[in-house]
């Protein structure tokens, strides 16, 4: 399941799980992204901002469950 996010706030929280190990408390500009895996090869490979910036798919944090090292 994929959900859009426009908002400009994600709820990224320096304590979080997973938010603590995607951006540094002081950069708050990271976020994880969620691609499909059928445009990981464009996305690794586009010079293009744009068709990179329509693959992008933003997920809650308190969403996503995070593993062991």
């Amino acid at each position: 399941m994929y959900k859009d996010c426009d908002s400009g706030r994600h709820g990224f929280e320096s304590h979080h799980p997973i938010g603590s190990r995607m951006r540094k408390p002081e950069n708050e500009k990271r976020l994880a992204v969620i691609l499909r895996p059928a445009d990981y090869d464009e996305w690794l490979h586009t010079k293009n901002a744009e068709t990179a910036r329509t693959m992008l798919r933003f997920h809650p944090f308190n969403d996503m469950v995070a593993e062991p090292k």
